[in-house]
Parts: structure tokens; sequence; C-alpha cells
């Protein structure tokens, strides 16, 4: 039989055992809720720094909107009356512009309306050029319309009726023709095809036809 101090003492080293394994439980307890207040504090921090870009990514998308919306506006001031055909601005197009910064997009849609309010004009040689495709369009037209007549002249039934209706439509069109490589001239350097120039091009094409007509007839 155990003396009361053995007993004393056993009963000593349970109660270290109770309270080494209490402060474990609260130590492993503490950690724990260490743990779930750094998770919840991270969670916290990711959650703001999220609404935060979403807020800024909605500015920018209203601020992109707005300056769309601008030169949407300008140039349907450009085209005036054939501006209702615009309707409302075009939906943003997510799949072309992926990875594109909507900024340098829209400044360069800012650089083609800046072109076209000041568009380029043909340089000083081109008008040279333009004389020459009036008098050739001219002459072109004039033979081939004198052509007709001859071939006209030549047959007999329906054609000698046609033909120099024909002939006579070809003719009227000789002005005109020399507008065709006018155009594809200003296209090529970028430059628009101006009263001036149209002009130019009518009037030698006109004279040319006059002059061309008198000498035929």
């Amino acid at each position: 039989m155990e003396s009361y101090a053995e007993t004393m003492a056993a009963l000593a080293g349970l109660d270290a055992e109770r309270a080494r394994r209490r402060d474990e439980v609260h130590a492993w307890y503490a950690g724990q809720c260490a743990a779930v207040r750094r998770a919840a504090d991270e969670a916290a921090a990711a959650l703001a720094a999220a609404e935060e870009e979403y807020r800024a990514a909605r500015l920018a998308v209203e601020k992109v909107d707005a300056e769309a919306g601008h030169l949407w506006a300008v140039l349907a001031s450009r085209l005036g009356h054939a501006a209702r055909r615009l309707g409302e601005p075009p939906a943003p197009a997510l799949a072309a512009a992926e990875g594109a910064d909507p900024w340098v997009l829209l400044e360069q849609v800012r650089d083609e309306l800046r072109r076209a309010r000041h568009p380029r004009t043909l340089p000083g040689w081109a008008y040279a050029a333009l004389v020459f495709f009036g008098v050739c369009g001219a002459g072109l037209t004039a033979a081939l319309a004198q052509g007709l007549r001859r071939a006209a002249e030549a047959t007999g039934g329906d054609l000698a009726v046609a033909l120099p209706v024909l002939a006579l439509i070809v003719a009227l069109l000789g002005p005109v023709v020399g507008l065709v490589p006018a155009k594809a001239l200003s296209d090529r350097r970028g430059a628009t095809l101006d009263a001036g120039a149209v002009a130019v091009v009518l009037l030698v094409g006109l004279a040319t036809a006059g002059g061309l007509a008198v000498l035929l007839g």
C-alpha cells in the first residue's frame, strides 16, 4: 500500500501533466486563431485591392467611352446630314482590341480626324498630269466615237441607227473619262481630288473634245 507521500507525489505529477497539456491546447488554439485572423486580414486586403482595381477599371472604361463618344460626335459633325446614317457609336470590339491600349487606338482616330479636317492636296506637278489625263481621256473617246460613226457608215440596218447614238454618248463622256486616272493618282498620293483638280480635268477635256469635234467634223 502506497504511503501518503507517494500518493501526493503522484497527484502532483498528474496535475503537472494536465497543466502541460492544457497549455499545449491553449497554445494550439491561440495559433489557430492567429492563423485565421491572418487569413481574414489577407482576404480583406485582397478584396479591398480587387475593389480598387474594379473602380479604377470602371473609371477607365467610362473615360474611354466618353472620349469615343466625343470622337464619334466630331465625326458626325464633319459628315453633316449624312451623319444620320451613323447611328449610335459601335460597341467595343473586344476580340479585335484584346491586349491593345484603348488610348493608343483613340489617338489614331484623332489623327485620322485631324487629317480629314486638313486633307492633303495634290502637288503642283500633278496638275500637269491632270491636263494630260484630260487630253488623253477626251482624245481616246473622240477616236472611239469617230470609229463608231465610220462603222455605222459602213454597215446598214439597225446598226447604222444605233452606232451613231452610241458614238454620241461616248463623245459626251470624253471630258469625264480623265477623272478616272486623276482619282487613282490622288488616292495613290493620299490626297483629295478637290474641286480645282476636277475643274482642270473637265475644262481640258471639254476643250480637247471641242477641238477634236471641229477637226473631225
